[in-house]
């Protein structure tokens, strides 16, 4: 399996950015998602476990490895 680091490179690598980009714009998504999510989003959310406020990109993603894709559309990225 490959590192979250090596992830970010090749996401970035893909759609012409740096691995910062990426990871800002992860982070964007995620705190979008978690400041206007409803009630059933909501038992995810109290699933995961994070240090912080909100989760970071690699604590978001840690959980289900297999199952979290990034997926990138039009510029856009969203977790499926």
């Amino acid at each position: 399996m490959r590192s979250f680091d090596e992830i970010l490179a090749k996401i970035a690598h893909d759609n012409g950015t740096t691995p910062e980009d990426v990871l800002h714009e992860m982070q964007v998504a995620i705190d979008d998602a978690y400041d206007h999510h409803d009630q059933e989003a909501q038992q995810l959310w109290d699933r995961m476990t994070f240090k912080g406020d909100r989760p970071t990109p690699e604590e978001f993603t840690k959980p289900a490895p297999s199952s979290a894709a990034m997926i990138s559309t039009g510029g856009c990225w969203r977790i499926c």
